[in-house]
């Protein structure tokens, strides 16, 4: 889950390795932050990284 402001770690690059990578999906984080980003520093970024990690554990294979 890169945002999509993150220059260390750009949502394009990010996609291109997804693309390798069979059953992974990509998420971008819709964050003026940056790489910091799901520090903490904004409710909704959290908000958003949270789903996303529930719905990854509520999926088959998943560790909930």
């Amino acid at each position: 889950m890169p945002a999509e402001k993150d220059l260390y770690f750009p949502p394009e690059d990010e996609a291109w390795a997804v693309s390798h990578i069979p059953g992974a999906e990509l998420r971008v984080i819709p964050a003026i932050w940056g790489h910091f980003a799901g520090h903490d520093s904004n409710p909704k970024d959290t908000e958003f990284i949270d789903a996303g990690l529930k719905e990854l554990l509520a999926k088959p294979g998943g560790l909930a």
